[in-house]
């Protein structure tokens, strides 16, 4: 509506390809807004880089009452500081994240000896009052199997965080008997398959890949669609672009040569690939890795 559109701004890159965004955020979604646009902004949705793009277009420190920074312990120290020079002392400031996921990305061993692959968010929480008096910890989670909540429970959260998948959902994959193929009865959703395969490399690429264990995956996932999985629901994670790239164009193969999917789109393929960077933030009903 106007009045959404009037409320709310979300920046966004030259480069991006804006014709697949959803509907509603497209309606308020602009590359080149004006400064009046960004100024009669109820809500403004941007990149911490970008961020210091606003700052440097004329809106001054303070417009903003509330300056919300998410997946805050993945940012440095500098990416947090271009949106701070929007704030002044009366600004509300919040960071939203967890130290005990994924970090900054910082490949410079001397950045990483001098600091700065930690993030601000579990710099301020090393300090117990910041931790008693500003930090809010969210329990409740809503995305994992209560068996795989209360592995990284006992590992890592001190048993503070509670499940409240409903059960009847979180069992239903493990109903399916997505592994009974492999000969692996399992009543937990947490699965190993041993594959002796070799890690290889192509000419002129430093990533690996290993083809017995694409051939697993794509076993798994092809037995996973057979019991009506829907392909949406499932991702492939990999620490190496090659093992990424070439579990997609398996599936590529797949999906054009079964017949069973008429409307298949390359540029939008159904099961996705990537790392589990790329991923963060995202979820699906069955994670492979490999």
């Amino acid at each position: 509506s106007a009045s959404a559109h009037a409320a709310a701004l979300r920046f966004v890159a030259f480069s991006r390809f804006t014709g697949n965004l959803p509907a509603a955020v497209k309606q308020c979604a602009e590359k080149q807004p004006s400064l009046h646009r960004v100024m009669s902004a109820g809500i403004v949705v941007t990149t911490l880089s970008m961020a210091g793009s606003v700052y440097g277009m004329g809106v001054p420190a303070g417009h903003f009452t509330h300056v919300i920074v998410d997946e805050a312990a993945q940012a440095t120290e500098q990416d947090v500081l271009l949106a701070l020079q929007l704030t002044t002392d009366k600004t509300n400031v919040i960071l939203a994240g967890d130290p005990k996921q994924l970090g900054p990305q910082v490949r410079s061993p001397e950045c990483v000896a001098h600091g700065m692959a930690v993030s601000p968010l579990e710099r301020l929480l090393s300090d117990s009052l910041i931790r008693e008096k500003c930090c809010t910890m969210l329990v409740d989670n809503y995305r994992a199997h209560a068996d795989i909540v209360d592995l990284y429970n006992r590992l890592t959260y001190e048993m503070k965080l509670e499940s409240q998948v409903d059960p009847m959902k979180a069992n239903d994959l493990l109903e399916r008997g997505l592994f009974t193929e492999f000969n692996v009865e399992i009543d937990t959703p947490l699965a190993f398959l041993h594959v002796e395969g070799q890690e290889t490399q192509e000419d002129g690429s430093p990533s690996w890949m290993n083809q017995l264990e694409l051939a697993v995956v794509l076993k798994t996932i092809t037995a996973a669609l057979r019991r009506g999985v829907p392909a949406a629901d499932i991702v492939v994670l990999s620490p190496y672009k090659k093992q990424c790239h070439k579990m997609s164009a398996k599936l590529h193969h797949h999906f054009t040569t079964s017949g069973h999917y008429p409307n298949y789109d390359k540029k939008r393929p159904p099961i996705r690939c990537c790392s589990v960077e790329t991923f963060q933030g995202s979820e699906a009903a069955l994670v492979i890795l490999t």
